[in-house]
């Protein structure tokens, strides 16, 4: 849907549209097969929707692409994709990997939210966490940094340990923080 406007929004503003879409575009890597079984916990997605998931989850041989890499110019082709379409038997690993209850995917969806074994896997959803891309550019930072100015493992965890008491006293770098500790 948000993805909709934006390309919609080329009619008022094609510059805004074109940066917002490639922006964008550069987070779809993360609607895959596996990710996108969590449609079925979205009350936005509708019981029509949910069926046909159900069907594509007991279809084999399914073919549905790993990762969702999309081009701004691919966008419109994306589109007219549903949500379902991106699901297949694989979409159930998540499920499995979290030891998911799914007894409820023999009902009929528009039963789910009386369903014991629904509810309590909504609920782990709602409560799990997403990591950040502030989060994936620490891991890349640590890995594109871990060897560069000590091989020693002690050393390194003193250098760990002083780069985060750093940020604690400086968590930002505004000029008021940076004098405080003159001042």
């Amino acid at each position: 849907m948000f993805l909709k406007k934006l390309k919609k929004y080329e009619n008022i503003n094609q510059g805004i549209s074109s940066i917002a879409l490639k922006k964008f575009c550069n987070h779809l890597w993360y609607l895959n097969e596996e990710s996108s079984i969590l449609a079925i916990f979205d009350k936005n997605v509708n019981i029509a929707s949910k069926e046909r998931i159900i069907e594509n989850l007991k279809r084999e041989n399914l073919h549905t692409e790993r990762k969702c890499i999309v081009q701004p110019n691919e966008v419109p082709f994306l589109l007219e994709k549903a949500i379902e379409d991106f699901i297949s038997q694989k979409s159930l690993n998540l499920l499995k990997k979290l030891n998911i209850d799914i007894s409820f995917l023999n009902i009929s969806p528009d039963l789910w939210d009386r369903d014991d074994s629904y509810l309590k896997s909504q609920e782990i959803f709602q409560n799990l966490k997403v990591v950040n891309d502030t989060a994936e550019r620490g891991v890349k930072l640590m890995q594109d940094f871990n060897g560069l100015l000590t091989v020693d493992e002690e050393q390194k965890q003193f250098l760990l340990q002083c780069v985060e008491d750093h940020r604690k006293q400086y968590p930002d770098c505004k000029k008021a923080t940076l004098k405080r500790k003159f001042d």
